[in-house]
């Protein structure tokens, strides 16, 4: 577990004093005034809490951290400038490089120290040492290459026992567990040396080695992000080849972690849950765990053209071009059914019937087809259509569709019959249908008209441009919008304005479930709430994306979900109280997305992002579902900033809490806390069932965990 933070911070006079932080609750433990550094560096460290710098006076300092103790390993007698290269994890040995020409190898013991490599010109240098200390590996930069060494250790006198010059550079090496076997790369190939027996070979890459790296008992395995290879240590060949799913690398930092990029490694935490970051000559902690209301991740390749929420928070349906079925994710275990649902012809779309449980598949004949989504088996008869955009009756048990340019007509989806065929002897252009089937609104380019279905009576009409409009759920509201962005809402029973507002030309309309509040453009990026009943607005304006407009009431109408970005191009989701329009939550899921749904019963959203190649679903949890006393936040926030309000004079006062651990979620151990806020199941139990790894959802799941 990562304990500290350990680094140089600027006190003035071109000097930098060493600071130590807690890199649990980020506060700041000891700062050492007397360990200074003019040209200050990222400090080494052992596995025994001790960090190695070099200070002011070009000495080597080794600090350490839980007894702040510090000790001059080496001084500098002749002043020469000093680096240091790399320290053992026994603490035993560290490797110098002076006046970046001359390798020293310095015993931290005995304080002796002696020329390993002694060069007339300016070589970059690095170097490690594996976990035993018994094995040291060099490699130098020269200019008509690059040079590998390898040393032993095992009689603390380093014995030079391999040396390989490349045209390139290589990256870090990797240790067999036990010291013996090293193996390095670069673009040329793969590297092997086993110091017990001397074998030694170099592989040309079959592709370019991305990571590399031996098991416990000695394995060697090459890699990228489409395949894993073991390799024969004795010759190099290959004695199996494994495909890799390319999710399994997707938004994580695995493939960082593999490749052990120095670039990286300095700046991350040996855990990889914190990075540093440096800005304006300040340096801030990034938490790479920055997502935790993210419950599930997977990342499917090019091809996939539409993915939705099931009936249940446990599945998504996905529709790949081209292609006549759809596939059945399992949000849980990762597992895919590709052939769920299938009709004989190219699927151009599908919706998912929440209500009625149902499936509606459109073939690009125009035909569409109706299955259970809950085990994908067809429901009624398909049906043929000129349909642009279906209309549902309220309990999603009935479809309407245009037949002709003059036609529409409605399906019962359970048996497939008709059950309305409406007909004009004239074109009608466009019209959209009351909930409950009754009445239709048909719009021509010099005014509209309301016209009972089943009489053809016309109710109500005006010979102004409309350009849209919307019945509310329970068809006893119709809000109809003019080209100059005036909006009549009227009563059904006898279509008659009660109330007209001013918006925008082509508004975002949004109706609750009971169907008495209406929220309605008041601009491009701004929503206002409108009680339908009293004929008045209410509460805070609500500010949405002019992107992609989302604006979704949870099925008790107590809270609206919104998707808002802030003028910029990454997406943030909000939860705002339907009764004032207040922010309940802080903004979420701050990431860009293309499309975003409430998944069943409100406790999770499903997010989609387009990428070049394929797409990325994620799976959040709402916040807002743990119940925590005020008192109980208050006390983890006081002792997560080191802060603490005084009621009696208005004061922030420093704060050092001595209670012990964290008492609510957002406060745990990222590693043993549960998957989410109102989730049972812990990180180590979705470890637990994903390995040993089995298939490709095992792997995946692993990797994002």
């Amino acid at each position: 577990m990562v304990k500290w933070i350990v680094g140089f911070a600027s006190a003035g006079d071109n000097s930098n004093v060493l600071q130590v932080w807690d890199a649990t609750t980020r506060k700041q433990l000891i700062q050492r005034d007397d360990i200074s550094s003019n040209q200050p560096r990222f400090p080494q460290f052992d596995e025994k809490d001790n960090a190695y710098v070099v200070n002011s006076d070009l000495e080597i300092v080794r600090y350490n951290m839980a007894n702040d103790k510090k000790d001059i390993l080496r001084p500098n007698l002749d002043s020469s400038f000093i680096s240091l290269t790399a320290i053992s994890p026994d603490s035993k040995f560290i490797v110098i490089n002076k006046q970046s020409k001359d390798v020293i190898f310095f015993n931290t013991d005995t304080k002796q120290e002696q020329i390993l490599i002694k060069n007339d010109q300016l070589v970059p240098t690095s170097a490690y040492f594996d976990k035993t200390s018994k094995t040291l590996y060099i490699s130098r930069g020269l200019k008509e290459g690059n040079e590998l060494t390898i040393y032993d250790l095992a009689t603390d006198i380093p014995k030079e026992i391999f040396k390989k010059s490349t045209k390139l550079g290589s990256n870090p090496p990797a240790f067999s567990k036990d010291g013996n076997q090293i193996a390095f790369r670069n673009s040329e190939g793969l590297y092997y040396f086993n110091k017990s027996n001397g074998i030694n070979w170099f592989l040309p890459g079959p592709f370019y080695i991305k990571f590399l790296g031996f098991t416990d008992n000695g394995n060697l395995y090459i890699g990228d992000e489409a395949q894993i290879v073991q390799v024969n240590t004795n010759n190099g060949s290959t004695l199996k080849n494994t495909e890799l799913p390319r999710n399994i690398f997707f938004l994580t930092d695995l493939m960082k972690m593999m490749e052990k990029d120095p670039s990286d490694e300095d700046a991350t935490s040996p855990d990889w849950s914190q990075y540093l970051v440096s800005n304006n000559s300040q340096t801030f902690i990034e938490n790479k765990n920055t997502t935790p209301l993210r419950v599930a991740q997977y990342y499917e390749e090019g091809g996939l053209s539409h993915a939705h929420p099931g009936i249940t928070n446990d599945e998504a349906f996905l529709r790949y071009k081209g292609k006549p079925a759809l596939a059945k994710l399992n949000l849980k275990t990762g597992q895919k059914n590709n052939e769920f649902i299938k009709i004989p012809e190219e699927i151009a779309l599908f919706l998912v019937l929440q209500k009625s449980k149902k499936i509606l598949v459109k073939g690009i004949s125009g035909k569409t087809y109706f299955f259970d989504a809950s085990n994908g088996k067809p429901v009624g008869k398909p049906f043929d259509s000129q349909v642009k955009t279906y209309i549902f009756n309220k309990d999603e048990t009935e479809v309407m569709a245009r037949t002709s340019n003059k036609s529409f007509a409605a399906w019962d989806i359970a048996t497939g019959k008709q059950t309305l065929n409406f007909a004009m002897d004239q074109d009608i252009p466009g019209f959209t249908v009351s909930p409950d089937f009754k009445t239709v609104v048909m719009v021509k380019p010099d005014g509209w008209s309301i016209m009972d279905i089943a009489s053809k009576k016309v109710l109500a009409e005006g010979k102004e441009t409309i350009n849209s409009g919307a019945f509310s759920p329970t068809s006893e509201y119709l809000v109809i919008i003019s080209k100059s962005g005036d909006a009549k809402v009227l009563k059904t029973t006898d279509y008659k304005p009660i109330f007209q507002v001013k918006t925008i030309a082509a508004p975002f309309i949004v109706f609750n479930n009971e169907g008495n509040v209406m929220a309605l453009s008041e601009d491009a990026t701004h929503m206002r709430l409108w009680n339908l009943e009293t004929k008045k607005s209410f509460g805070q304006n609500i500010r949405i994306s002019r992107f992609t407009q989302y604006f979704h009431f949870s099925d008790d109408d107590s809270k609206i979900f919104v998707q808002d970005d802030g003028e910029r191009f990454a997406f943030a989701a909000k939860v705002v109280d339907a009764k004032s329009g207040n922010i309940l939550t802080m903004p979420f899921i701050n990431q860009k997305f293309d499309g975003i749904y409430i998944m069943p019963g409100d406790k999770q959203i499903m997010t989609v992002e387009s990428l070049v190649n394929g797409m990325a679903i994620h799976v959040w949890e709402t916040p807002g579902q743990v119940s925590m006393s005020k008192d109980q936040l208050a006390r983890d926030l006081e002792k997560l900033y080191g802060k603490k309000y005084d009621n009696e004079t208005g004061a922030i006062l420093n704060y050092t809490d001595s209670t012990g651990d964290y008492n609510t979620w957002y406060f745990a151990d990222p590693f043993l806390r549960t998957v989410s806020p109102s989730s049972n199941e812990k990180i180590t139990d979705v470890l637990k069932k994903n390995y040993p790894i089995k298939n490709d959802a095992n792997l995946q799941l692993l990797a994002v965990t």
